[in-house]
């Protein structure tokens, strides 16, 4: 029995998880935080925007097709500001570090810089 899942599963399963997290971060932050509100508020539409254009995708298509590869670079770019953004809360979700060292095995010229992201709280000071 082969358990895998293709890639379209994978990046369909982590940018829900991830557009979660950040809908977990604007509802949980004091009324206060206006800016952190704001820029939740951008990462949900910012998901929303990846997921939906995840659709437009064919599932089949292989995770070494031209669309696949340019949709993991799109998704890492969101992904990392995200971890980036979360990494300045108290609130730390390793699982963001996670699906964007997934996406750059899908694109491996991403490699590089995903080696700055790891599943430790990260210190941006």
């Amino acid at each position: 029995m082969n358990t895998a899942i293709c890639v379209w599963d994978e990046h369909l399963f982590w940018l829900e998880i991830l557009q979660d997290h950040a809908i977990f971060v604007r509802d949980h932050l004091s009324k206060e935080e206006e800016e952190g509100i704001s820029i939740a508020e951008r990462f949900i539409q910012s998901f929303g925007t990846l997921l939906h254009n995840l659709q437009q995708l064919n599932p089949a298509l292989s995770v070494s097709s031209t669309e696949q590869i340019a949709f993991a670079k799109q998704s890492y770019t969101v992904s990392f500001e995200y971890y980036r953004f979360e990494g300045n809360l108290e609130h730390y979700f390793p699982e963001t570090c996670y699906f964007i060292k997934k996406l750059a095995e899908f694109a491996p010229e991403l490699y590089s810089e995903s080696t700055h992201c790891s599943l430790r709280k990260p210190s941006f000071s």
